[in-house]
This record gives C-alpha cells, sequence and structure tokens, in this order.
C-alpha cells in the first residue's frame, strides 16, 4: 500500500472514475473537463496498491470562511471514496489522518465537510456548525410586498460575479463561517445549468440584494397554487 499525492492528467482520470462510481453520477466530455480544471487546485491525496491501482481517495479544497470578520484559511474535505473491493480495509481513516496533519502543515486552522455520517467525522475533530430548517408554504403566505424605490435586474453571472460577489462578502463577513468565494468558485460551483441571477438595487442604484432562482421551481409552484384554488 502506498500514500501520495495525485496529479496529472492519468491521476485524474482514476479519479472521476472512482468518484462517479462512488457518487452514481455520469460526466459529459464537456463536463469532465471543467472537472478537470476544478481538481488541478486541490490537493488529493490516495491509496495505491501494489500493482498502482488506485484504491481510496480524499480532496483537500483550499478555501478561506469568515470568522469573527476575518478571513480564515478552511480545509474542505471533500470526494472521499474507496473501490466497494478496498473498503473496510482503513484506507479512509488513513487518509483522514494524513489530511489532517497535512492541512495542519499547510497553515489551514478550520476544517469543513459534509460527512455522510455524521459519527464517523466527530470522532476525528468535526462537529455540526449548522442546523438545516425546512419550510412549507400555502398561497396565503405569498403577500405582495408595498411599493418601494429601486429596480430589479437580471444578472449575468459570467460578466457580474464581481459585483454578486460584493454584495455576498458585505453580507458574508457578519457571519461566522460564511464561505469567502473567488471567481473561480462564482462561475464553476455557484453558476450552475438552470439557475438564474436577479439583484435588487436601491433608490440610490446600489446593489441590495440577489436572488438565485430556478424558473421551473416556479413554474411547478404556480400550478401548485392553482390547484389549491
Amino acid at each position: 500500500m502506498t500514500l501520495r499525492q495525485i496529479a496529472g492528467e492519468e491521476g485524474y482520470e482514476d479519479t472521476l472514475k472512482l468518484s462517479q462510481y462512488a457518487f452514481q453520477y455520469t460526466l459529459t466530455e464537456e463536463e469532465r473537463e471543467k472537472k478537470k480544471r476544478s481538481l488541478a487546485r486541490q490537493q488529493i491525496w490516495a491509496i495505491y496498491d501494489d500493482q498502482n491501482q488506485l484504491e481510496s481517495k480524499l480532496h483537500i479544497l483550499p478555501h478561506k470562511v469568515w470568522i469573527e470578520g476575518q478571513s480564515i484559511p478552511m480545509g474542505g474535505i471533500a470526494g472521499v471514496a474507496t473501490w466497494p473491493e478496498h473498503r473496510r480495509n482503513g484506507n479512509v481513516a488513513t487518509l483522514v489522518k494524513h489530511a489532517l496533519q497535512q492541512m495542519k502543515e499547510d497553515g489551514y486552522v478550520i476544517s469543513y465537510l459534509h460527512p455522510f455520517k455524521v459519527s464517523f467525522y466527530r470522532k476525528y475533530g468535526w462537529e455540526l456548525i449548522a442546523d438545516r430548517h425546512t419550510y412549507e408554504l400555502s398561497k396565503d403566505d405569498l403577500v405582495m410586498f408595498p411599493s418601494i424605490n429601486g429596480r430589479i435586474k437580471r444578472m449575468d453571472i459570467e460578466r457580474e460575479w464581481n459585483i454578486l460577489n460584493d454584495t455576498y462578502e458585505a453580507f458574508s463577513a457578519h457571519y461566522n463561517g460564511m464561505l469567502k468565494r473567488d471567481k473561480f468558485w462564482w462561475l464553476h460551483h455557484v453558476n450552475n445549468p438552470g439557475y438564474h441571477f436577479a439583484a435588487a438595487f436601491g433608490d440610490q442604484d446600489e446593489m441590495i440584494g440577489y436572488l438565485m432562482y430556478k424558473i421551473h421551481f416556479f413554474y411547478q409552484l404556480h400550478k401548485l397554487i392553482k390547484k389549491d384554488r
């Protein structure tokens, strides 16, 4: 067994094959190239067998988050996966411990991940930092707001991501744990097919907020409201 860092075309192909199997998705050729650009920005640590075949992997994503108004280095753990024939051999535990040591050496003071099971990662030091709330609305909850000065504008994220980011940072810097976004993150992670952005501008034509939305959602909501009448 060998633990080493993945880099280069062949390593990325092995990484994507395992990710698609483990997380059950299929990439188009365009999506594969986009994924590879993301992989080039990450540290990918992997365990190989004696025949140099990939067994398991783990990704460290370089980020910063807002803590008490300060931008703090954060290592995001993602893409943890093992081929089924190599599971239950302690590979993931080895990778997680190595990642923690590596992040410490690289100056990260905090780490995030999205766990498949909270208890598994809790024993290594991660803990929940947020709650999830689900709301159910009826048509009576959808009321018109009073008219106000200002305007609404659809935003082109490819050209105007920096304007959106200015508003995002003005908001997120006041809340602990919010991710600090760069251009790559806006264009390759926030920007998703089928989603659109609308921004609100105040009476001094200053941007005061934005909304990310999907038309399909509003179409389904409209059908539900009509059905409820």
